[in-house]
């Protein structure tokens, strides 16, 4: 039974090898008929980037400077009682954002004690004066007697000159207390010292204050200052005043503000430099002047006390520059620019300021050359580009500058 087994193995197997060779040749035959091998493929030509540019334009326009500050009185002003006693009087105006103009009347203490005093101090005044004449005359009786009676030289008592100087020093005390006394009821009523605005107040009608009592805080509306922080590379594009020189008239500011939703502006002047540079930021301070902020004498709109506001200044003109949108400047601090031929070069500038979306730059360029300022994933020197007039920029319309 066992060699029967073995013998139907042995055919099984022999049966299988003849199946692999048959299903291998017939696999090398198909394989040899149908296959072409890898598929060809036509040859794309290069694809020319197509890129927006500008044309140079040179004008003599100066830089303009933005800064930023905030708009402060130029007096601010702590009000003190000048004499003790009780409120009797105060303004309606007399409450925060109150306006009053130089010399009225804002509150009022009780007087009656100051006129007593004044007029005792009057009193005073004449007994000195009555006793200042008799002192006078009994002098001059003094002087007449001796004359007729006396013999060698009379004496100052006996001539009565002491007396008559202590009568002429109890009148001019006399003088000077009526004067003080008066002085003391003008300052009963507290006065506006200049235009101003109230921005606190801590007395009331009853109030008893005493001397030298802090009773509000003014701030003067004639004037207002804007303190503009002035940083390294800004200030070496404009002409500041000489530290401690104060200009009169100064140079031309413009004041810019937002205020529901409204853009405002007013003129101001550049007057001073503070003459000092912040330790820690390496900032200089220029102040810019305001008259009559609040239009409380002209018809202009009121640029108030606080407001936080931008500044334009006239810069200086500078010589062959040139203003070009930030998409034109590469990172290497180049730009390209487009020959007749349509073909690229890279020209290395100096970059004098950022000014918003813009950059001003200074480098060899020439009138009418064109600048690219659409972005380029990759840029060769000498790489072929094709211009979209469509879209392009004509000379002037974004770019400016200035040559000498």
């Amino acid at each position: 039974m066992k060699p029967m087994i073995n013998r139907r193995v042995r055919h099984l197997n022999w049966v299988l090898s003849v199946v692999l060779v048959l299903l291998t040749g017939a696999g090398s035959a198909w394989l040899m008929t149908f296959d072409t091998g890898p598929a060809a493929h036509p040859v794309e030509a290069p694809v020319i980037p197509k890129v927006m540019v500008i044309q140079v334009a040179y004008e003599t326009a100066p830089l303009s400077i933005r800064l930023n500050g905030t708009v402060s009185p130029l007096y601010r002003t702590k009000i003190s009682c000048e004499v003790a006693g009780k409120v009797a009087y105060v303004s309606d105006k007399l409450v925060r954002g109150g306006y009053f103009t130089a010399g009225e009347l804002m509150l009022g203490i009780e007087d009656g004690d100051y006129v007593n005093a004044l007029a005792e101090s009057r009193h005073a005044l004449a007994n000195a004066a009555l006793n200042a004449k008799k002192e006078e005359e009994l002098a001059r009786q003094a002087v007449r007697d001796w004359q007729d009676l006396g013999r060698g030289t009379p004496t100052d008592l006996v001539l009565r000159r002491p007396n008559l100087a202590a009568a002429r020093a109890g009148l001019a005390a006399a003088k000077s207390a009526l004067e003080q006394a008066e002085r003391k009821l003008g300052k009963t009523g507290v006065r506006a010292p200049f235009d101003c605005m109230v921005s606190a107040v801590s007395v009331s009608k009853g109030t008893v204050v005493s001397q030298g009592m802090e009773v509000m805080e003014i701030f003067g509306v004639g004037t207002a200052e804007i303190r503009l922080p002035l940083s390294p590379e800004d200030a070496r594009f404009v002409d500041l005043p000489r530290p401690g020189i104060f200009e009169n008239p100064g140079q031309p500011a413009a004041v810019l503000w937002r205020e529901n939703g409204r853009q405002k502006t007013r003129q101001g002047t550049v007057v001073r430099t503070e003459g000092t540079v912040d330790a820690e930021t390496r900032f200089q301070y220029l102040v810019v002047r305001v008259d009559d902020p609040y239009g409380f004498t002209r018809k202009a709109p009121a640029l108030k006390i606080g407001s936080f506001v931008t500044v334009r200044i006239a810069g200086k003109k500078l010589d062959r520059t040139v203003r070009l949108p930030a998409s034109a400047l590469g990172a290497s601090l180049r730009v390209m620019r487009v020959d007749d031929g349509a073909r690229l070069s890279f020209v290395p500038v100096d970059l004098l300021r950022r000014m918003g979306g813009d950059v001003l730059v200074r480098g060899a360029f020439a009138r009418g050359q064109r600048i690219v300022v659409s972005p380029l994933d990759y840029a060769v020197e000498g790489m072929r580009v094709d211009i979209d007039e469509a879209v392009s920029m004509k000379e002037g319309k974004c770019i400016s500058g200035t040559q000498g």
